[in-house]
């Protein structure tokens, strides 16, 4: 019989990022981010952020109008909502990142 192993958290992050990058480079505007976590809207990914339901941070940059958020840390976010999604019962984020012995 065959055991399932759950993929450490550097492998999906890396995986995550390296396709997050490719496409949108290492700044993504809040219309991207909205649209890579399927929010309908930018003001509903504000409204997220503020009530600090994401653990994304943006960046201000002089002489720009809108934030842009780091790729990697877009990367972070969505494999920590797979992770909350698929494994519910885990203990924390320390225990995420951990391989479980069969």
């Amino acid at each position: 019989m065959e055991h399932s192993r759950r993929p450490t958290r550097c492998v999906t992050v890396q995986y995550t990022l390296k396709l997050l990058a490719a496409e949108f480079g290492p700044l993504m505007t809040s219309e991207e981010v909205a649209r890579v976590l399927k929010f309908p809207t930018v003001p509903a990914l504000r409204a997220a952020l503020r009530r600090k339901r994401l653990a994304l941070s943006p960046m201000d940059m002089p002489g720009r109008k809108q934030h842009l958020f780091a790729t990697e840390e877009v990367a972070h976010c969505v494999d920590s909502c797979q992770r909350k999604a698929l494994y519910p019962d885990d203990a924390g984020d320390e225990s995420l990142g951990k391989e479980t012995a069969m």
